[in-house]
């Protein structure tokens, strides 16, 4: 239960040019950039048992409270831009939502992001923020459910197009988890820095190294069986720990 809890705060955030971001009514606080964190709607059953702990967290990181969004879901990496050295608004239509709840929240979100007085680059290519694992440098690693979800455009011109927009030297397409709905990217891999990826444990994880090598054969690879994780118990929140 720590340990899933720890994961929820991470995956609610996104950050974006310093932006930072959950899911459900939205708060922002000023550092470098802007940090978001959110908590659900008072209808949102399935959620709401969380809302004291994200709470608690939005006031660790000195969040103000004035600065709050509610559109309508507590997953804002999803539905957020995206960074490298642009910010870029993808479609946020994933075959696996209900069509209605989709409708709803791009309509409250995006109507508040108009807002922000950031410089946006819009896109009408699908692909959810929790798909799009990034560098900091060049390099952009997404799962093919980017193909299926854009079946309009084939591989090549779908690439070429995330490149551009992008303005990246690599698109690096993965396989998809087998049997996950999302089909996202993040909880496959994460760069540790520009140039070392950490890879977890999965179904047909061999065959993924070897596409990510094709791209970056210099790439420094940690696999997560290498490493050990301690849930670490401080103040109010569980941090996992790698070492």
């Amino acid at each position: 239960m720590a340990q899933k809890l720890s994961i929820l705060i991470i995956f609610a955030l996104f950050i974006t040019m310093g932006i930072s971001t959950t899911r459900g009514s939205v708060m922002a606080s000023e550092s470098e950039g802007t940090i978001y964190t959110g908590t659900p709607d008072i209808f949102d059953s399935y959620y709401m048992k969380q809302k004291h702990n994200l709470k608690i967290f939005s006031n660790d990181l000195k969040v103000e409270p004035n600065n709050q969004l509610h559109y309508g879901d507590i997953w804002v990496r999803d539905i957020a831009p995206v960074i490298t050295n642009r910010i870029v608004k993808f479609k946020y239509a994933p075959s696996y939502l209900d069509s209605s709840f989709e409708l709803s929240i791009n309509k409250r979100f995006n109507k508040w992001l108009r807002n922000q007085n950031l410089d946006i680059i819009k896109s009408d290519i699908i692909l959810d923020g929790g798909n799009f694992v990034y560098n900091n440098k060049e390099t952009v690693i997404i799962t093919k459910r980017i193909l299926s979800d854009n079946y309009q455009y084939d591989q090549k011109t779908l690439i070429r197009k995330l490149k551009k927009i992008l303005n990246v030297k690599n698109i690096i397409l993965i396989n998809e988890e087998p049997g996950d709905i999302l089909g996202h990217a993040d909880g496959m891999v994460n760069f540790i820095n520009s140039n070392t990826l950490l890879i977890s444990s999965f179904e047909g994880v061999d065959t993924v190294k070897q596409q990510i090598r094709n791209i970056l054969p210099n790439g420094s690879y940690v696999n997560n069986s290498d490493i050990k994780i301690r849930i670490n118990f401080e103040k109010r929140f569980n941090y996992l720990t790698y070492w």
